[in-house]
């Protein structure tokens, strides 16, 4: 489950998709071939309204009233065989939910509650077979976004159920914040993909699609890599351990004005005071993708003075040249470490 890996392509665009019954957040699509479905929830969760197209490529042909409070706040769906699936948040008396319905419906809701959970389901994509990748809860200690494998059990009996594995579980990072990452659509050969939100006639489709890209794994040839030779003068264990480093999490990140390399850091280094640290970084990362991150800092070095602002500490990179370039690499650990543990 690690390579799931892919990029945001325009493989519908849902036309014609009105307001009805006060229903104004659209909430998750799912497709199939050259049908896809919509779902558009009212501000209050208490009414739904299906939206179903049978070619992507032309307007809404149909709409469906579902019944009152059933889907709550959906946010996901996917198509599995002949039903439509949906990942229900704050539904019927207030439960979270994964409900099966026949993709014929035409209204007559022949539904069945197939998951429970006690948190919310922000994402739920069909994988393969009785297979399916679900996002349980929300993460925001950590900004990732985790998804497990919901097994479908009793496919045909009365009483289909979905099993949740948590052994299996993987997470996605993406430039964007955990909450962005909702509903989802998993094709073989295109890999993961997620929608985005665009008026008709946006001039920045390919910008708004860029935006929300997974970044597939580099492949990195090492033969081409050189690093710097090894220190062959020695240090005491006394010298050493004067370096005071710690586990920091990045509360924000901006770039300094005037400045076209740094980058200016507010830390919580554990202490309860907020911590700046500048970094010459720019040219490698931009600041919001650096936002939650846990890096790694010494904090005992003097405050230097860069463009007017005290930078007190110094993150750590990785440096190494590739084919002549120098590459940069921001030390970023483990989100389960707290702001300010000591590293021996």
């Amino acid at each position: 489950m690690a390579n799931i890996k892919g990029k945001v392509k325009t493989l519908a665009m849902v036309k014609n998709v009105v307001n009805v019954k006060n229903c104004t957040n659209f909430g998750c699509m799912a497709i199939d071939g050259k049908k896809a479905w919509g779902l558009k929830t009212a501000s209050g969760n208490e009414y739904s309204v299906v939206h179903y197209c049978s070619d992507v490529n032309d307007k809404v042909s149909l709409r469906y009233t579902t019944p009152k409070g059933l889907l709550g706040h959906g946010n996901c769906m996917t198509c599995s065989n002949s039903n439509l699936l949906f990942g229900v948040s704050n539904g019927l008396n207030g439960e979270n939910y994964i409900v099966r319905v026949p993709r014929g419906f035409k209204g007559d809701w022949d539904r069945k509650v197939i998951f429970k959970s006690e948190k919310k389901i922000p994402a739920l994509a069909f994988y393969s077979n009785y297979h399916y990748l679900i996002r349980v809860g929300d993460s925001p200690e950590n900004q990732r976004a985790r998804f497990g494998i919901g097994v479908l059990e009793g496919q045909n009996t009365a009483n289909p159920t979905v099993k949740y594995d948590s052994s299996n579980e993987f997470y996605i990072n993406t430039k964007w914040t955990y909450k962005h990452v909702q509903d989802i659509h998993y094709e073989p050969s295109k890999g993961l993909l997620f929608p985005t939100m665009k008026s008709q006639g946006a001039a920045k489709n390919e910008a708004n699609n860029a935006a929300q890209e997974t970044k597939p794994v580099e492949k990195i040839d090492f033969s081409k890599v050189k690093v710097e030779p090894l220190f062959e003068e020695m240090v005491d264990f006394d010298t050493f351990s004067k370096s005071d480093f710690r586990a920091v999490k990045v509360k924000a990140c901006e770039a300094v004005k005037k400045s076209k390399k740094l980058l200016q850091f507010t830390l919580d280094d554990g202490t309860g005071t907020d911590r700046t640290i500048l970094s010459g970084i720019h040219a490698y990362y931009e600041p919001e993708e650096l936002v939650g991150k846990t890096l790694i800092a010494i904090t005992n070095l003097p405050p230097r003075a860069m463009m007017g602002i005290d930078s007190c500490g110094m993150l750590l990179s990785a440096i190494h040249e590739e084919e002549g370039e120098e590459k940069l690499h921001l030390l970023m650990v483990d989100d389960h470490i707290p702001a300010g543990a000591k590293l021996y």
